[in-house]
Parts: structure tokens; sequence; C-alpha cells
């Protein structure tokens, strides 16, 4: 069984995953070989070819490729339902690294959107699940679930583990001793800062941010001094930083910044705040940018202006 699906570009990176971790997963979920096409991105979109063992592995995998081509929006036809999540719960729902999400989505077709925490800790927190009716009811019954200790969130994370044998063995050495669900106390401390203004090299085939030259219109020679401080969500802290802290480093050069910093992560839960200081309008183009490569999943905690 054989299936060509064509992607927009700019999923392509998110389909693939950082060093090819979302596709080895969908491909072990699936059982199918899955290759990526690039030879057509200049056009503007790449092919995904699919081989299944039948029909059902086959339509699990266009299913899951297909879902992350989708925006976190309704598209026609679609519904969306909100669920309250108290914020001590959300970490088994979201799972080590994002695995229980990806059981959830796979099983039932849902795509979910979890708010990031608020500025008070212990707030619930609104789950976003959109898809067809039918996806949407059977997301409600598992994301309700697990928030309600009704299903044995270990038993989804040892699926996932059994599908991607690879998954425990790739988590990162600083992980908390506690096991997965350990919310840890992080030191706060810093990934090395950059120095001075570097030469930017485009990480574009790793899914970095654009060339300066989109935003070179916006940043002046000199203005007011902005900070803000954000929290970037767990999952897509290795998007933001980049291989080797390239995609930090580009932002750094792109927008004038002065300061420009994440902090080393705590646990595969907790958001990684990051420092952007310099130019008000750099700062602005900063944040429009981190906004767009995570979906808008960026949460600002400050901003002053100097």
């Amino acid at each position: 069984f054989r299936h060509t699906l064509k992607v927009p570009q700019h999923c392509v990176a998110q389909i693939i995953g950082r060093g090819g971790a979302n596709l080895t997963s969908t491909r072990n979920t699936s059982r199918c070989h899955i290759e990526c096409d690039q030879h057509t991105k200049d056009q503007g979109y790449s092919l995904f070819h699919i081989d299944g063992n039948s029909e059902e592995d086959l339509q699990r995998a266009i299913r899951a490729i297909e879902r992350q081509t989708k925006p976190m929006e309704p598209l026609e036809g679609e519904i969306q339902h909100v669920v309250q999540v108290p914020d001590e719960r959300v970490g088994d729902i979201l799972g080590p690294r994002g695995c229980v999400v990806k059981v959830i989505a796979d099983r039932t077709g849902c795509r979910i959107d979890m708010q990031q925490r608020g500025l008070q800790r212990g707030e619930a927190r609104a789950c976003r699940i959109i898809g067809s009716p039918e996806e949407v009811q059977a997301g409600i019954q598992m994301v309700e679930g697990i928030r309600d200790m009704l299903i044995d969130v270990k038993a989804l994370i040892r699926e996932f583990e059994e599908a991607n044998p690879n998954f425990r063995r790739d988590q990162p050495d600083n992980r908390s001793p506690s096991g997965w669900m350990s919310s840890g106390k992080g030191s706060g401390s810093w990934e090395s800062p950059y120095g001075g203004r570097a030469d930017y090299v485009s990480p574009a085939a790793y899914g970095g941010f654009g060339a300066q030259e989109a935003w070179s219109h916006l940043l002046p020679a000199a203005g007011p001094i902005d900070r803000a401080v954000i929290d970037v969500p767990a999952d897509c802290a290795g998007l933001v930083i980049g291989r080797g802290g390239e995609n930090v480093k580009g932002l750094k050069s792109q927008c004038s910044l002065s300061e420009c910093q994440i902090e080393k992560g705590v646990d595969q839960r907790t958001p990684r705040k990051m420092t952007l200081q310099g130019p008000a309008t750099g700062v602005q183009a900063a944040l429009m940018q981190l906004s767009m490569k995570t979906n808008g999943r960026i949460v600002t905690i400050v901003q002053q202006q100097y």
C-alpha cells in the first residue's frame, strides 16, 4: 500500500522534528516506511512517500502527517472544545516530551493545544481540542479521563515507548532522577550567553529563523531600549535554540539585541524563561518571530521600555 503526500515546505521541519524525532515516531507508530523527498522545496513543497503493510497502517501515517500541517484553529467542518485542566494534571496530559499528547492524537485524530502556565501558579489551564466532531469527542474522553485519573498515564507512556524503542534512551541526561513525571526545581542557571554580534548564516535547513532581510526594515540604528521575558514551552525549546544554539545566535544578530538568552531546562514540562533586550522594534521583531516559530505558544511575562 503506497501513498504520496504533498506537504507545504513550511510544515516540513515540524513533521521531521529535531534530529528526525517526529518522523521516526510517526514511522514507528504507524508501522510504515516514510521518506521525505525535498527536491521540490524550491517550489514551496516537499513530497512524503509512505509505504505500509495494510490500508489501516497507511491511513494512520497519512493522518499523522496531515495533522501536523493543520493550524491550531478549526477548519471548515471542524469544531473546537475547551477542557479545563488543573495545573498539577497538565504534566500527565502532555507526558514527557509530549509523548502522551502524541498517543492521544494518534488514537483520536484530534489536535490538542495546551495553554501555557499563566502568571499565577496553580491556575487551571485551557486545553483546546480541535478536529471533526467524532475526533473531538474521542479527544475529550481521553483528556478528561487522564485529568480525572480514570486512564492509566503510565500505560500510555509504555505504549509510546514500545512503539519508539529509542525514546527513553534519547532523554537528556539532565532530567530529574525522580522519574518521568517529576516536576523538579531548577537552579535558574542560563545557557551560555552569546557575546558580540555574530555573522549569521541562515539555518533554514534545520527549521531555523528566516533571513535577516525579512526583518531589517523594523530595526532602527538606535532607539528606546525594550526588555521582555517570555515563557517558551518546554517542547518548543529545541526549536527556538537550534542546533548548537544557532537559532538564538541568529535571532540576536537579526534583531540587534544586546541580550538574547534562554535558561536551562528544569524538566520536560516546565516552560523555560527567555530574556530579550535591545531596541524596542528589535525586541518586537524577535517576539513576532518566536510567536510564529512556536505557533503562538510563547507567553510574555514582563515587558518594559526604558
